[in-house]
């Protein structure tokens, strides 16, 4: 239990640092969302005009999209900001950092 309430506690500060510039955090929450809106009405639009692809209907392939999306943003929350940073931290020493706290180096991340 201690292990989950000191991890709660590094998302926590995370968070606090990402809120530190409101406006930066807001437009790319927005440009986020409606990235993917589009994303899904472009393949709305294609699959209304074709009607069906392969057998797949609008509704089958939107659900299928959206099954990929949830699976990449569950990744990217645990592994993406670890595994594009892995290597400077290496080279400049900070990876040790999380070597030595008390929470598993995946988690701390």
């Amino acid at each position: 239990m201690k292990l989950f309430s000191t991890w709660l506690s590094f998302i926590a500060i995370k968070y606090k640092m990402i809120m530190e510039y409101k406006g930066a955090f807001w437009a790319a929450s927005v440009s986020q969302i409606l990235w993917y809106g589009v994303d899904f009405l472009l393949i709305w639009v294609l699959v209304l005009q074709f009607k069906n692809l392969a057998g797949w209907s609008a509704d089958e392939i939107i659900f299928l999209y959206s099954i990929q999306l949830f699976t990449y943003a569950v990744a990217g929350t645990f592994f993406f900001s670890s595994c594009t940073t892995l290597a400077r931290r290496i080279q400049s020493g900070a990876f040790d950092e999380s070597l030595t706290v008390p929470v598993h180096p995946l988690l701390y991340e």
